[in-house]
């Protein structure tokens, strides 16, 4: 995969990768006031921030099992990079314009019977090298759509605070065992907590790979940074 990707894209990138894997954290805040919230962080780690046409984009790599029309129409609307290209903008003092994404789409051979795994390996390498697996698509930000993502994030917000306070959560069982696989909380929900489930699990911060020791955390640029309330 990597090899075709080298082959689209060539040698020199039309980019140049300023930060990689920054990680930011800054208030979240209220859309229609600004107002920051005292009981919520907007925190995430982006893939890189690279400098483009003399803008800041952040960039995304994905794999995708199909890369066609229809997966390149969702990207416009994605919550994901709107979010972060807002907040991490805020965190880190820079202006971000939009996004680009790194499309690696998989080969969809499959082993043939009494094939050899050589065999299948080499027949993969080739076919992986096919130029229409490989895709760069660019989304400029728009300032409405940033708007209409911070209002649900705003939203989301104030449905935890909501749900924490009468500690009843909003359940989706169709997705215990859905597309994704099962759940990996699945037990514990069956089990309603039982003592020796809970057992079998460990506990860890929310968000905790944002505060794990990272080579790229000294190379990130100062922003507003904040910290003592969770990130969201």
């Amino acid at each position: 995969m990597m090899d075709g990707y080298q082959r689209r894209q060539g040698e020199q990138e039309e980019f140049e990768t300023l930060w990689v894997e920054p990680p930011f954290e800054t208030q979240l805040r209220n859309p229609l006031t600004d107002r920051p919230s005292q009981k919520f962080m907007a925190g995430g780690r982006a893939d890189a921030i690279v400098s483009h046409g003399g803008s800041y984009f952040l960039v995304e790599h994905k794999t995708a099992a199909r890369v066609d029309a229809d997966y390149l129409g969702n990207l416009p609307s994605d919550f994901q990079i709107h979010y972060y290209g807002h907040y991490i903008g805020r965190a880190l003092g820079l202006p971000i314009k939009g996004t680009i994404y790194n499309i690696l789409g998989k080969s969809r051979l499959k082993i043939r019977k009494n094939e050899s795994a050589e065999d299948y390996g080499e027949r993969l390498r080739v076919d992986q090298l096919r130029p229409e697996l490989y895709e760069r698509f660019e989304v400029i930000f728009e300032p409405r759509t940033i708007e209409r993502h911070r209002r649900t994030a705003w939203n989301v917000a104030k449905v935890i605070t909501r749900a924490t306070k009468s500690e009843v959560f909003t359940e989706n069982p169709s997705e215990c065992r859905g597309i994704l696989g099962k759940c990996p909380y699945v037990s514990l929900c069956d089990s309603c907590d039982h003592p020796a489930v809970l057992a079998t699990y460990e506990y860890k911060p929310a968000h905790s790979e944002l505060i794990e020791e990272d080579s790229n955390e000294s190379n990130a640029p100062d922003g507003e940074n904040g910290s003592g309330r969770g990130s969201f």
